[in-house]
């Protein structure tokens, strides 16, 4: 479901100002959320919103590429969490049911 904008179809901010996420729920609700608390916390950090920040496109696509990577190196990490084996079975711990649910404590074993 995508949220419904009350301004014009750039938005305001970082497109959250003056959205609404009704309707939504699960996780589309949580990312509604998530995105209010990232423009709120934005503006304490740097006064201003997106659209109101005065950096040049290249700039603006800088800031993504580096936010990428991030997430790139986030994501290798979780899949090698996951591959790695459990110390309970030796299996991977992705497979481990214990893990799954969240009560095992493969990592440390």
């Amino acid at each position: 479901m995508k949220p419904r904008r009350d301004s014009d179809d750039r938005g305001a901010g970082s497109g959250c100002s003056g959205t609404t996420c009704s309707g939504s729920s699960g996780v589309e609700a949580e990312v509604c959320a998530d995105i209010e608390r990232r423009q709120q916390l934005g503006i304490r950090k740097y006064g201003a919103t997106v659209a109101t920040n005065p950096l040049h496109l290249r700039e603006w696509l800088q800031h993504a590429y580096e936010e990428h990577l991030d997430a790139a190196i986030y994501l290798k990490r979780a899949m090698r969490e996951i591959s790695a084996p459990c110390g309970e079975h030796g299996g991977a711990m992705a497979d481990c049911p214990r893990w799954q649910n969240g009560c095992c404590d493969c990592q440390n074993a």
